[in-house]
């Protein structure tokens, strides 16, 4: 490893999106400048925070010359990641969440591989920390995989997923094709990125089978969110866009993506009834969800279709079900 990178050491650009994370920003930021890969160009983008993350990303630019911040008015999580992305040097880019954590020798375990392999994303296993408890994502091995198979793997829950977190991305892919963040978008930001980067690539990927990064599910997070938020409704723009792109290069996958819609929008019915708000604002979504209901139901396992006619025959309890769920 210390040869290949002696021969090429790169700029990387570290990208960290802040918002109201004072809790858990030392620890993060800290992680990112111990670790054992030195060439670093971090960016903090404070993005319009109210709580002290202004104090403290001044206080860290000043003793680490790596390390520089940029505040603005919130645009949100898309919004700051562009932020870095416009204003990043590195030859490769990674993203990371302040309020996660990653091991000390994540970047340097990543660019070995994209730079031996000569590949254009390079993936890594995580831990996710929930609840006290520490498990591991995945137990597959380490292995090349070609455009086809990523699609597949970004997609299906019981892979690497979507993040962007444990990935690391040419800069020139994303700067030459214009790539960004979806603004209109609060959630699957992270899945419609990476499946328009790879819709770019012309090499394959590799999967490092060891985790790196510590992945913390919190209760105030927004995938846990027990109220109805209008921001939900804009999961749609990814959804309909990534409906585009997976027509276009995976048909063999969109099944899951279809999956995807009708669980989201069952869901979201869930907490309308909840919090008693008219149903009226997903009536398109749900008339969408019936048709791919019948597209994809006699293609799916007893298990999945037993689960997609639950939610969609009785949203209340499955709904109640899986908040239960989530709080063990």
């Amino acid at each position: 490893m210390e040869k290949i990178l002696e021969e090429k050491s790169p700029l990387i650009s570290v990208i960290i999106p802040i918002y109201n994370v004072e809790q858990y920003l030392n620890r993060g930021i800290e992680s990112i400048v111990n670790q054992t890969y030195k060439n670093l160009e971090i960016i903090l983008v404070d993005d319009g925070s109210t709580d002290n993350c202004h104090e403290i990303c001044e206080e860290w630019e000043k003793k680490d010359n790596r390390i520089s911040v940029i505040h603005q008015k919130n645009k949100g999580l898309c919004g700051a990641r562009n932020t870095g992305l416009k204003n990043a040097k590195g030859e490769y880019i990674y993203f990371f969440d302040p309020d996660d954590f990653i091991e000390v020798n994540l970047i340097e375990i990543l660019l070995k591989e994209i730079i031996k392999d000569k590949i254009d994303i390079v993936i890594c296993n995580y831990y996710i920390e929930k609840n006290n408890k520490t498990t591991i994502k995945m137990n597959i091995k380490s292995m090349k995989i070609n455009k086809k198979k990523l699609y597949n793997m970004i997609i299906q829950k019981q892979y690497f997923c979507g993040y962007v977190w444990n990935k690391l991305y040419k800069h020139s892919i994303i700067s030459e094709n214009n790539l960004c963040f979806n603004e209109n978008v609060t959630m699957n930001e992270d899945l419609l990125f990476n499946c328009e980067y790879i819709q770019k690539i012309k090499e394959s990927a590799y999967y490092i089978s060891k985790p790196l990064y510590h992945y913390y599910i919190r209760e105030n997070s927004l995938l846990n969110e027990k109220s109805f938020s209008e921001k939900r409704m804009l999961v749609y723009n990814a959804l309909d866009r990534l409906m585009e792109i997976f027509n276009e290069e995976s048909k063999e996958n969109i099944i899951y993506l279809k999956e995807r819609y009708i669980k989201t929008t069952y869901m979201n019915l869930y907490l309308l009834k909840k919090n008693n708000i008219d149903e009226e604002i997903i009536y398109n979504q749900i008339e969408k969800s019936k048709k791919y209901k019948n597209e994809i139901i006699n293609k799916l396992d007893s298990r999945k279709k037993f689960e997609i006619c639950f939610i969609t025959k009785c949203p209340l309890l499955y709904g109640k079900i899986k908040d239960k769920i989530k709080k063990e």
